[in-house]
C-alpha cells in the first residue's frame, strides 16, 4: 500500500448491487451502443479501496445517477449505507432528477437531512432536460441557500457519434454545450454561492473559453440576459474543473480559465471506460505537469472543499489524523467539528451578537435587536451596508453619530498619512438612483441591472471607463447623437441596431432594408467616401539605383537612415514600440530625395551638415496653447528621457521626425529652417492664419505636394488643440482641390495662365462657359463667311505648318505649329487633295484670334438637365468671322455645305430651294 498523500479523489463512481442477469444485459447494450467492454463489468468497494491504497488516495466521493427517480432515490441509499461502513474512506454526492424540480427538491432535503451526502451530483442533460431550463430556479435556490458542492456529470447513457462510443469524446462536447447554457440563463450570476464541479476538467470549455470570452457579447449572439464579456470571463473562471482523463493536454487550456487552486483531483474510478493503468497514467502526468510548481501539484488533490471545519488547538496534527479522532462538539449549521469543550465555548461567545461598545458587554438576539439596543441605549447607529456585507465579528464594528455616519458613507475613514489607513473611501452611489452600495462590485452588479450601457463605446476603450445610461431610452438619445441608429421601425423595436461607421450602417440598410430605399438612397449607399481615409505611397526603390548599387529589391525602412533611438527609461508598450516602427518607416519613405532634379549635380559644391540630435524640441512645448513655447522655437532647454514616460518619449519621437523631415527637404538651411520655426509658432499663436502657413511654406520648401503634404499632416498630428489641426488639415485639402483635383485649364490661346509665351491672349480665368444652343455653329459661320478655300491664291501654295518634335518641358510652352512661319519646318508637309487656304499673317496674335463671345441671350432658362433654353426675341445680331478678315465675302461658296438655324445641315448650291431658312429653332437642350 503507498503511503497516503491526502488527496480527496472528487470523481468516482458506483453500482448498486444487480443480479448477473441484469448484468449481463446491461453488457450487451454497451456493446450494442460501439461501447466494446470486452466483459461484463462488476463493482465492488473492496476493489475501489484497493486501487484507493494503490495510489494512495485517502478518500473518494461516489456519484451515480440512475435514469429513473426510484432507482436514483435506491442509489443513494446505497451510497449512504457505504459512507457509514467506510466513513474514513468515502463520502458521497447524492444524484438529483433535474427533469422535474419537485421531486429534486424533495430530494434534497432527504439527502441533506436524512443521508448526511456530502454535496450532489447532477446530469448535463437529464431525460433530455438541460440544467439552464428555467424550470429548475427553484433547485438551484435552495442549494443556493445552503452553499452547496455540485459536481455536473455528462450523460453516460448518451447514443454513439460516428460510430464511437460517446465516453471517447461525444462526453466533453455535452458538458461544453450544458455549461454553456447555464452561463446565458444567468445561473451562474443568479446562485453564485454554489460551488461547481465539473467532470473531465470541462470537456472542451476551457478550449472554447477564449471565444465565448471574445464573442460571447457580440450583438448577434442572442443574449437575454445581458451577460457582458468580464462576466463570461469572470464567471467560468469560478468553476472547478477535476483531472479525470484529460491530463497534461487539457490542464493547459484550463489553467487559462481558473486558478490552480480550482483544479481538483478526479480518478473517474469504478466505470468500464477506466483502468487501473489508465488511471494511474493520467494520475503521473497530473504529477509531472511542468506548467505548474511542484507544490501547485501537489496541492490538486487537496483542493476539494471538505464538508467539516475542524477546530483544534494541535497546528501540526494532519487533516486525516483529525477526522478519525473524538469531536466534543459538531456544529452542523456552521459545519465545524470542535476537538475540545473550550474551543468550542470561545468560538460560540466570538460568533454571539455582542455590542460593538467596549464599556457594554449585551449580546443580542440578532442584528435587528443589536441596531435596537445601540441606538436606545448608547444613541448612535451602526452602518447597515457594513453590518450586511463587511466580514468581521459582531463586537468589531463601529458606532457612529448621525453626521459621523454620513461622512463615513460618503468619505469613508480615508486619513492620508495615518498610521491605521484602512483605505476605505466611502461607499460608492449610483448617480442615477441616488443609491448607496457596499462597494464597487456591488455598485457594478447594480448598475449591469438596473441600467444600460453602450457596447460600441465599451469597445472603443476596451472597457476601461464605463458609461452608463439610466434606461433605454436615454440610451437611445446616445445611438443618435454619437452613433448611426438604424431608424427602421422594426429595428428600432428590435433595440441596440445601431452602427459605429456610417459605412456600416449603409451596409446593413442594404442587406435588410433594400426595399424600404429608393433606387438613389441605393445608389448612395454603395458609395463609400474615401476622404476621411488616411493612406500613404508604399514604399519602393527605384529599380535603376538599386540595380546600379548591385542590391536586389526590397522594401521597407530605408538602411541608410539612423536607427531608432533607444529608450533608458522604463520599456515601452506595444502599440508604442509599433508606432515607433511606423513613423520611421514613413520618414524613411517620404524624406527621400529622390525626386525630379533631386540628384542633379549643383553649379557649386555645398557641404551639408547634419543636424545633431540635441536639436530635439522641448518636450514642454508639446502642448501646443498659446501660453506655450512653439514646438520650433527652443533648442537651449532640452529634457533628458531619464524618468520620461513612454508616452511623452513618443511625443518627442513624432516632434524629431517632423523636425527631420522639414531639414532634409530645407538641405538644413539654417535661415530656412529658423523661418520655417517662426511661421509654426506664428500660426500656433493665431498669428496668421492657416492659407498664410501654407503660403509660407510654398515659398521656403522647393519639393513636390506630395511631399510637403506629408510634412503638413505629421505637423497637424502633433498639435495637440483639435481646432488648429483641423484647421490646418482643412487649409491643405482645400488646396488641394483647387490645385490638383482640378488642374487649371488652358486660355483660349491655348497657353496655361500664368506661363511664359509669346501670345498675349486672355486667359488664366478658369471658368468654362457653355456656348448658347441657338446660335450658329462654327461650322455654319466658316461656311457662310469663309472657307479655307476664300483666302487668296498665293498662301495656298505654303503647307500647314508641323508641330515641332521636341516638347517643352514642365513650366515651358513650345512653339505652337499655327502661331509658327513657314520657315519653321524644314520638312514639308503632304500636299492636300484640294487647295488649302490660310488667312494673311499679320502677326502672331492675329494668325489665331479668341473666338469672339456669342451674344447673349434675351432669357435663358435653366432645367434639370444638361444645357439651357433661349426664347428668341427675334432679334437679330451679326455675326463676325473669326478666322478671316473683316473685308471676307459673305457668300457662300458654290457646293459648300452650311447650317441653318435649327442645327441640320442644308445645301446652299446653285438649284437648291431656300425655303429652310425660313424654319425658326424656338429651343433646343445641347
Amino acid at each position: 500500500m503507498a503511503p497516503s498523500n491526502g488527496w480527496i479523489d472528487i470523481h468516482g463512481h458506483f453500482t448498486p448491487p444487480i443480479s448477473d442477469a441484469e448484468r449481463e444485459t446491461r453488457w450487451h447494450a454497451m456493446r450494442d451502443a460501439a461501447f466494446l467492454v470486452p466483459e461484463p463489468f462488476q463493482w465492488s468497494p473492496e476493489s475501489t479501496i484497493e486501487y484507493l491504497d494503490h495510489a494512495g488516495i485517502a478518500m473518494q466521493f461516489l456519484s451515480n445517477i440512475p435514469k429513473s427517480l426510484d432507482a436514483l432515490k435506491s442509489s443513494n441509499d446505497y451510497a449512504a449505507s457505504l459512507v457509514k461502513k467506510y466513513p474514513s474512506r468515502f463520502g458521497f454526492l447524492a444524484a438529483l432528477p433535474t427533469d422535474d424540480a419537485e421531486a429534486c427538491l424533495k430530494e434534497i432535503e432527504r439527502a441533506g437531512s436524512e443521508l448526511e451526502a456530502d454535496g450532489f451530483a447532477v446530469t448535463a442533460r437529464y431525460n433530455e432536460v438541460y440544467l439552464g431550463d428555467e424550470r429548475l430556479d427553484p433547485v438551484w435556490d435552495e442549494l443556493e441557500k445552503r452553499n452547496a458542492a455540485v459536481f455536473i456529470h455528462p450523460d453516460a447513457y448518451a447514443p454513439p457519434s460516428m460510430g464511437l462510443p460517446s465516453p471517447l469524446i461525444e462526453v466533453a462536447f455535452e458538458t461544453t454545450r450544458t455549461v454553456v447554457d447555464m452561463l446565458y440563463a444567468g445561473i451562474f450570476r443568479k446562485f453564485p454561492n454554489i460551488n461547481f464541479i465539473v467532470a473531465h476538467c470541462g470537456g472542451a470549455l476551457p478550449v472554447l473559453s477564449g471565444r465565448l470570452e471574445l464573442l460571447g457579447a457580440e450583438p448577434w449572439v442572442p443574449n437575454p440576459n445581458k451577460i457582458t464579456k468580464e462576466e463570461i470571463r469572470k464567471q467560468l473562471s469560478t468553476l472547478f474543473l477535476d483531472t479525470a482523463a484529460t491530463a497534461p493536454t487539457g490542464l493547459a487550456p484550463a489553467l487559462h480559465m481558473v486558478a490552480p487552486d480550482h483544479i481538483v483531483y478526479g480518478a473517474d474510478c469504478g466505470v468500464p471506460c477506466s483502468t487501473t493503468e489508465t488511471m494511474e497514467e493520467n494520475r503521473m502526468r497530473v504529477l509531472g505537469y511542468e506548467g505548474l510548481e511542484k507544490s501547485e501539484r501537489e496541492a490538486i488533490g487537496r483542493n476539494t472543499e471538505a464538508k467539516y471545519v475542524v477546530f483544534t488547538d494541535d497546528p501540526v496534527k494532519r487533516y486525516e489524523d483529525l477526522l478519525q479522532g473524538k469531536f466534543e462538539q459538531t456544529d452542523d449549521t456552521l459545519g465545524i467539528k470542535y476537538e475540545k469543550k473550550e474551543i468550542h465555548d470561545d468560538t460560540v461567545l466570538l460568533l454571539r451578537y455582542n455590542c460593538p461598545d467596549q464599556d457594554c458587554d449585551i449580546a443580542c438576539w440578532g442584528w435587528p435587536d443589536l441596531h435596537r439596543h445601540v441606538k436606545s441605549v448608547h444613541h448612535k447607529v451602526m452602518c447597515d451596508l457594513c453590518t450586511r456585507n463587511k466580514k468581521v465579528f459582531t463586537h468589531e464594528h463601529e458606532l457612529f453619530t448621525v453626521q459621523e455616519l454620513r461622512k463615513h458613507e460618503k468619505f469613508g475613514d480615508d486619513n492620508p498619512g495615518a498610521i491605521d489607513q484602512s483605505g476605505f473611501k466611502g461607499h460608492p452611489e449610483c448617480g442615477f438612483c441616488r443609491q448607496r452600495f457596499y462597494g464597487d462590485d456591488e455598485l457594478y452588479v447594480h448598475c449591469r441591472d438596473k441600467h444600460e450601457r453602450c457596447h460600441i463605446c465599451d469597445r472603443r476603450n476596451s472597457g476601461r471607463q464605463q458609461q452608463y445610461y439610466v434606461d433605454y431610452n436615454s440610451l437611445e438619445q446616445h445611438f443618435k447623437k454619437d452613433h448611426f441608429l438604424c431608424i427602421v421601425q422594426d429595428c428600432l423595436d428590435k433595440k441596440f441596431v445601431v452602427f459605429e461607421s456610417e459605412m456600416d450602417l449603409k451596409a446593413h440598410q442594404l442587406e435588410v432594408h433594400p426595399n424600404d430605399l429608393s433606387k438613389d438612397a441605393r445608389r448612395d449607399a454603395r458609395l463609400v467616401d474615401l476622404s476621411t481615409f488616411d493612406y500613404r505611397t508604399p514604399y519602393q526603390e527605384p529599380r535603376g539605383r538599386r540595380e546600379r548599387d548591385g542590391r536586389g529589391r526590397g522594401r521597407g525602412r530605408d538602411p541608410n537612415t539612423e536607427p531608432i533611438p533607444h529608450s533608458t527609461a522604463q520599456p515601452l508598450r506595444r502599440d508604442e514600440l509599433a508606432y515607433q516602427r511606423q513613423m520611421a518607416i514613413q520618414s524613411a519613405q517620404s524624406i527621400s530625395t529622390r525626386t525630379f532634379g533631386g540628384q542633379l549635380t549643383s553649379s557649386a559644391p555645398s557641404t551639408v551638415t547634419a543636424t545633431p540630435s540635441t536639436n530635439l524640441p522641448a518636450v514642454g512645448s508639446l502642448n501646443i496653447n498659446p501660453t506655450s513655447q512653439s514646438p520650433f522655437e527652443s533648442q537651449d532647454s532640452l529634457p533628458d528621457n531619464h524618468g520620461a514616460t513612454p508616452q511623452e518619449l513618443s511625443r518627442r519621437l513624432r516632434h524629431s521626425a517632423v523636425m527631420d523631415r522639414a531639414s532634409l527637404m530645407l538641405k538644413n538651411d539654417a535661415l530656412k529652417i529658423s523661418e520655417f520655426r517662426t511661421s509654426v509658432s506664428s500660426y500656433r499663436t493665431s498669428a496668421i492664419s492657416s492659407s498664410q502657413l501654407l503660403d509660407t511654406f510654398f515659398s521656403l520648401f522647393d519639393v513636390p505636394s506630395s511631399d510637403l503634404g506629408k510634412l503638413v499632416k505629421e505637423l497637424a498630428d502633433i498639435y495637440e488643440n483639435d481646432a488648429k489641426r483641423n484647421e490646418l488639415l482643412k487649409a491643405w485639402n482645400d488646396w488641394r482641390a483647387v490645385n490638383e483635383d482640378y488642374p487649371t485649364l488652358p486660355g483660349p490661346t491655348g497657353v496655361l495662365p500664368g506661363s511664359t509665351s509669346l501670345s498675349t491672349g486672355s486667359g488664366g480665368r478658369r471658368i468654362l462657359k457653355l456656348k448658347s444652343s441657338t446660335v450658329q455653329s462654327s461650322r455654319s459661320t466658316v461656311s457662310k463667311q469663309g472657307s479655307w478655300g476664300n483666302t487668296p491664291a498665293v498662301a495656298s501654295s505654303k503647307p500647314l505648318p508641323v508641330a515641332n518634335a521636341n516638347r517643352a518641358g514642365p513650366g515651358k510652352v513650345g512653339q505652337t505649329p499655327w502661331t509658327s512661319s513657314a520657315s519653321s519646318s524644314h520638312r514639308p508637309s503632304p500636299t492636300p487633295s484640294r487647295p488649302v487656304s490660310m488667312p494673311p499673317s499679320r502677326g502672331v496674335a492675329d494668325a489665331f484670334p479668341a473666338l469672339p463671345a456669342a451674344t447673349k441671350p434675351s432669357t435663358t432658362i435653366f432645367g434639370l438637365h444638361h444645357g439651357a433654353v433661349r426664347w428668341d426675341d427675334g432679334r437679330s445680331s451679326v455675326s463676325t468671322n473669326a478666322w478671316g478678315s473683316a473685308s471676307s465675302s459673305k457668300a457662300t461658296p458654290s457646293g459648300a455645305v452650311s447650317e441653318d438655324e435649327g442645327g441640320r445641315l442644308a445645301d446652299t448650291g446653285p438649284g437648291k430651294k431656300k425655303g429652310n431658312k425660313k424654319k425658326q429653332t424656338l429651343y433646343k437642350f445641347g
